[in-house]
């Protein structure tokens, strides 16, 4: 396949038909330079063009260049025009993929931070094992849930897409008052909740995020994504 075949090919990548247009631009200057000298000289110095006229070789270079000069201008501004089409990503493909990046661990076992309730250690563990339908039964058996057992439990609901269900346990989370850095963790969870339910409510939770906060560029991008 061509090159210009392949850059008008729109299952070609963005970058690999970025490459390929640079390429073409490249030649495209190389042939104005040579056309460029070729003048100078030829005022210069007496270098006749009759030469040139008289080889169909170089005529035929000359028209080539030429050609792919026109054609590489013409992609340039193809290439502009598509670029929004192309590289735009919605704003619920960019919650998915936030969410399925993310290591998600629950470490209060580790860390001694859990009771000898049995029913939680259960819980813990399967979350840490992805077993997340098991997770959601476990908390679902306890009695209690603290502030960082309904994060977990929402997180657990977010993997398996159940997002509303996921957004009462996080919004259960904060009501509870959680430290400053689960609180954190538990807003941009449940932003995500809302943009995958087109919870207008979601663009007010991305937009309070402060500029600090671990998750600041990613919620930005995402509020562009909103606003598209």
């Amino acid at each position: 396949m061509s090159d210009i075949k392949k850059i008008l090919d729109l299952s070609t990548p963005p970058a690999q038909q970025e490459k390929l247009i640079e390429q073409l631009i490249d030649r495209k200057f190389d042939a104005e330079l040579k056309s460029e000298w070729a003048d100078k000289l030829g005022k210069e110095y007496g270098t006749t063009q009759q030469n040139d006229k008289d080889n169909p070789a170089q005529q035929r270079n000359v028209k080539l260049w030429l050609t792919l000069a026109a054609v590489a201008a013409v992609l340039i501004i193809l290439l502009w025009s598509l670029k929004p089409f192309s590289s735009q990503v919605s704003a619920d493909e960019l919650a998915k993929d936030y969410i399925a990046s993310a290591e998600m661990y629950d470490i209060r076992a580790a860390k001694g931070q859990i009771s000898d309730d049995q029913q939680r250690i259960t819980a813990i563990q399967a979350f840490n094992q992805k077993s997340y339908q098991a997770a959601i039964a476990a908390y679902a058996d306890m009695s209690m849930l603290l502030a960082d057992d309904l994060y977990y439990l929402g997180l657990a609901q977010l993997q398996l897409n159940d997002y509303p269900a996921a957004a009462a346990s996080l919004k259960g989370s904060l009501q509870q008052n959680p430290s400053e850095q689960l609180r954190e963790e538990i807003s941009w969870y449940l932003s995500l909740s809302q943009v995958l339910q087109s919870d207008a409510a979601a663009i007010s939770w991305l937009r309070a995020m402060p500029e600090d906060s671990w998750k600041y560029e990613e919620a930005q991008r995402l509020i562009r994504a909103l606003e598209q």
